[in-house]
């Protein structure tokens, strides 16, 4: 976004954006709206900030191997180091891609090293809502659907691949998918910091 504004805006070809980046991670069903208030202060504050976008209905082990090209990809336009701000799935999404141990076997010479994870009511025991995602699915579509006087069609395309509602199994407590990234240990050299509340 720029200075002040929410406004997003596509990265153009080979636009250098600098050492480091703090890179957003949004939650199931979230269609990056929750970042409108928080990126304007991080450009304030002098910060590159991206959003890392994904099809948040498929399995999120799935979602999660889609982060180490962006990672490539943020490397080859000068990044350095990154931080990741997650919300709610996305921090799920996050931790398991950077204990995928194909992530982990591979050079990181070539991408931005994460030193820096911040998770925003992430359910890392899983969640009872898992059940009950049809809500979230209808608000996220209806969000969607009036963010933009004009959406573009491709736009509306791409969230056709949004999966079939994998990500819901894995958010049940005691999910196969949990149970196996709950048993990883943590990334090496990375900073977690979680915010955590209780309704």
């Amino acid at each position: 976004p720029g200075p002040g504004s929410a406004d997003w805006r596509r990265l153009e070809p080979g636009e250098d954006l600098g050492p480091r980046a703090v890179l957003l991670v949004h939650g199931l069903d979230g269609p990056g709206s929750i970042w409108d208030q928080l990126a304007p202060a991080h450009d304030d504050a002098g910060h590159t900030t991206l959003r890392f976008e994904y099809p948040n209905d498929q399995a999120i082990a799935d979602s999660s191997v889609l982060l180490d090209p962006a990672l490539r990809r943020l490397h080859e336009r000068g990044v350095g180091r990154a931080a990741i701000v997650a919300h709610s799935m996305g921090g799920l999404v996050t931790r398991y891609a950077l204990t995928r141990p194909a992530f982990l076997e591979h050079d990181p010479g070539d991408r931005a090293v994460v030193d820096r994870v911040i998770a925003i009511g992430t359910p890392h025991a899983g969640s009872p809502w898992a059940g009950m995602r049809w809500a979230s699915e209808l608000r996220e579509q209806a969000e969607r659907l009036f963010a933009e006087s004009q959406p573009e069609a491709e736009d509306l395309y791409r969230f056709s691949f949004d999966g079939s509602g994998q990500a819901g199994a894995d958010l049940r407590p005691d999910s196969e998918f949990l149970t196996e990234l709950n048993a990883r240990p943590a990334p090496e050299g990375v900073v977690f910091t979680c915010l955590v509340g209780q309704m």
